[in-house]
């Protein structure tokens, strides 16, 4: 009997997820977002009140300084971010949503709860707090 690794099922499971999300159809209009890139939006809607800057969502998304800075790049060239310098260092972008980053943002949310729901069907309210729980758990050991 062939053991499971842990890298290629979780691997596994957000291709699924991805592919589910990027095969609906907002995602087929809105031809300019990732579901990576969808995170991002959610993550800035949800932080309106406060500044963000790149190192906010290199914490958040555990991805390094180059791959988020790509990320950003390419999601302000397609009008969903905004990068605004700041007056006292000029190293640090506050990043904002614009006017089309929000309403794709809106569409994409309903997307991804559905999704998370087809996700979890079937499970328990107790299974889906011991998965989460399973996952914060490996997440602090990967931190160490």
């Amino acid at each position: 009997m062939k053991t499971k690794k842990l890298g290629c099922e979780i691997t596994t499971v957000k291709n699924l997820f991805n592919r589910n999300v990027e095969n609906s159809e907002v995602f087929r209009y809105a031809n300019s977002v990732t579901s990576a890139n969808s995170f991002i939006l959610g993550f800035l809607a949800r932080h309106q009140d406060i500044d963000i800057y790149q190192k906010h969502i290199e914490e958040k998304f555990m991805i390094t300084k180059s791959t988020t800075s790509k990320i950003l790049k390419l999601m302000e060239q397609n009008g969903l971010i905004k990068r605004i310098g700041i007056e006292n260092d000029a190293r640090l972008k506050k990043i904002t949503l614009t006017e089309k980053g929000l309403a794709i943002n809106e569409a994409v949310r309903t997307t991804l709860d559905d999704v998370e729901k087809q996700s979890l069907a079937g499970f328990s309210q107790e299974e889906i707090d011991t998965l989460y729980a399973y996952l914060d758990r490996i997440k602090t050991n990967l931190k160490k």
